[in-house]
This record gives C-alpha cells, structure tokens and sequence, in this order.
C-alpha cells in the first residue's frame, strides 16, 4: 500500500489557515492492488489477502463495486464469505491479524512499516460515509476509527487497556439500507493529547459471529472538523446522537446550554492539552464566569452519554 497524505485547507479566518487530514483514499477511486493474482485490494487499504496469517485460506471479500457507487466511478462492497469459517467483509487502513477463532482475530498498527500505519495528529469531531447494506439473520455492520499514541500497540478490538487511545468513533447497524444512506457519528475523546496514528476498521459483518453473504457498500467517508469560533460571541447548536448543547460567548461569562443533566460537566483546555478550567453543570442554562487569559480553547462537554468538543475564543 504506497502511502500519500490527502488533507484540505479549511480557512477559518482571513489570517488563520488550518490543514486538517483526511483519510487515503476515502472514495475508493484509487488504483486497486494485485495481492494474490487479481485485483484485490484498494490502495491505501487492506483486508484478508494482505493479513499477517492464514492468507492462503482466506477468500477474497473486498470488491471493487462500479454499479452504482455514491460518487466517482467506484465504491467499495464488502461480503461475508463461507469458507473454512465465514470469514468477515473487512477492510482496514492497517493490518488484519487474522485467526480461525474468529474472537482472536483484530486489526491493527504496524508502527514499524509504512504499508501499515496511517500517521494521523489531528482531532476532527465526527466520521460522515455513505452506506448500503444488506444484512443476513441478525447481523450488523461496523464502521470504526481509533485514534491512538504510540506508546503502545495499536488494535481494535483493544487489547484490555484504552490507556494510549485518544478518541474513537464508531457506527454499528443492523438495518437493511437498499440506497445510499449517510451516516454520521461524532468522535468521543479520552484524552487532551493529539492522537499519533489513526486506524479505521469497515465490516460488513458482527467481529465474532459474521453471518454468510452479508454485504455491505461504503464510499465517500469524511472526516468533519468543526471551524474555531474566533468572533468571541455567537451561538453554536449541534444535534447529533439526539443531544443538543449551546456555547455562546458574552463579554463577561459563557452561557452553556444543555438537554441533559446526568453527570454533566464542562471542562476547559489550552492548546497544549493543559486543563484550565473545570465546573459542574447543574442548570440546562448555566452562565460560567471563567477567567482565563484570551484566546483560543477547546471544550470537552458531557451530559447524559454524549461527550462534545469544540474549540472557542474567550
């Protein structure tokens, strides 16, 4: 897998430029690898054919799909496939570890070849894609991204400890979606520090218990970074996972507005990751006299089970 960074500039301000990473090769329009005789994997990524083990056993399960794609000429079309167990539709920007207990099974970061890794050091604020799929029985399909350190071994599922992973964002359903639907799910993060690499995993089947001939198409996946608010004042309202929250920055304290007060806090951090300010939420509508110097912050908000984060000028 040859490695290109692919990033877009998001221009913030007259004089504030950011250049904020993308996934490679995120609609599936780049070459396609020849692994085992044919054409089957798409650059950038990798699936069975290329895992560390068992390659000569595992089927094909990734596709170049051309009927239909969301956009551009290709989109990928993952299927679960019967052989000496069913192996699932899969799909990675790092490594399969492949094993014919499907429970021991994972992908991963190789941290010491390029072919399998994705250096990533940004925080974006939600994975957007486009999906179809076509479940058998009671399956689900998966889309998940870890952001992770290096100060440990990358691999999803987790390797009993999330000590070294700085955020996720993951997508489950076991819905049947016959046209392209978008999906969208925001980042949780764990931690103020920026991530080292970034590992995604797509699935067309459940990790342990993937049902046979189930399929699943994807393109066009997005990673979303939510600009600086550097007015100082205004309002920014977002709904995603069913929950609402406020920021509005006065002159003299910042009104934070939630719709849920279970375990609600807000916490505040320069752009170093330092914690500057901390605070209980006990009102929907509470008005914060925080007195840090000016500039720019980012804020972590819970309340309910949702975790948001923005950045704000104060």
């Amino acid at each position: 897998m040859k490695r290109s960074l692919l990033v877009y500039c998001l221009l913030l301000t007259p004089w504030m430029a950011l250049t904020q990473a993308q996934l490679e090769n995120p609609g599936f329009e780049g070459a396609w690898e020849n692994v085992s005789g044919s054409e089957d994997e798409p650059e950038q990524w990798s699936s069975l054919k290329t895992a560390d083990a068992l390659t000569t056993l595992a089927p094909i399960v990734a596709f170049q799909e051309t009927t239909d794609p969301h956009s551009g000429t290709y989109c990928i079309r993952l299927k679960n496939i019967s052989s000496v167990v069913v192996a699932n539709g899969l799909l990675t920007n790092g490594r399969v570890h492949a094993d014919l207990t499907p429970s021991n099974g994972y992908v991963f970061t190789d941290t010491t070849a390029t072919d399998w890794n994705y250096v990533f050091t940004d925080r974006p604020d939600s994975m957007v894609a486009w999906i179809k799929y076509s479940p058998q029985g009671s399956d689900t399909s998966k889309l998940e991204i870890v952001l992770h350190d290096n100060s440990a071994f990358g691999r999803n599922p987790h390797d009993g400890t999330y000590s070294h992973w700085i955020g996720k964002a993951r997508y489950t359903t076991g819905a049947s979606y016959a046209s392209w639907t978008r999906i969208s799910v925001p980042f949780s993060y764990f931690s103020a520090a920026d991530p080292d690499y970034c590992l995604m995993v797509i699935s067309a089947g459940d990790s342990t218990e993937a049902v046979a001939n189930s399929e699943l198409w994807v393109d066009d996946i997005e990673l979303i970074y939510n600009p600086i608010d550097t007015t100082g004042t205004g309002t920014s309202i977002h709904t995603n996972d069913n929950t609402v929250y406020s920021v509005v920055v006065h002159n003299e304290f910042v009104r934070v507005s939630i719709d849920d007060l279970q375990n609600a806090e807000m916490v505040l951090m320069n752009l170093e990751g330092k914690k500057v300010y901390e605070t209980k939420l006990t009102n929907y509508v509470n008005e914060l006299n925080i007195n840090v110097p000016e500039g720019i912050y980012i804020y972590n908000i819970r309340f309910g089970d949702a975790i948001k984060r923005g950045k704000v000028k104060l």
